[in-house]
């Protein structure tokens, strides 16, 4: 089974049994990431999950998955102890 199906199967399991808003983490690898979270962020259409982590050579694809999905997005940057981002709509705004 690949990566993004057991992403989809467990992110059914989970959301159900959990009552409060969960952040989903990638794999740690830009390209499985954006393979993972697009197929996360299409099975969860509407929940407001976060989708993280968001890196320079993968954010594109990730907040598009967001946005399209009714979803927020964490970032982290190397050159900060800790940024995030939180799309919401059509608008982006810096949460610390």
């Amino acid at each position: 089974m690949s990566e993004p199906a057991v992403a989809r199967r467990v992110r059914l399991d989970d959301t159900a049994a959990v009552p409060v808003p969960l952040i989903v983490y990638g794999p740690g690898s830009a390209d499985k990431d954006n393979e993972v979270l697009v197929a996360v962020a299409e099975a969860t259409k509407g929940e407001n999950i976060c989708l993280a982590n968001c890196e320079d050579k993968n954010y594109r694809t990730i907040v598009a998955a967001a946005l399209g999905n009714g979803h927020l997005v964490a970032a982290f940057s190397p050159t900060s102890l800790a940024t995030c981002f939180c799309t919401s709509g059509s608008a982006t705004t810096a949460c610390r």
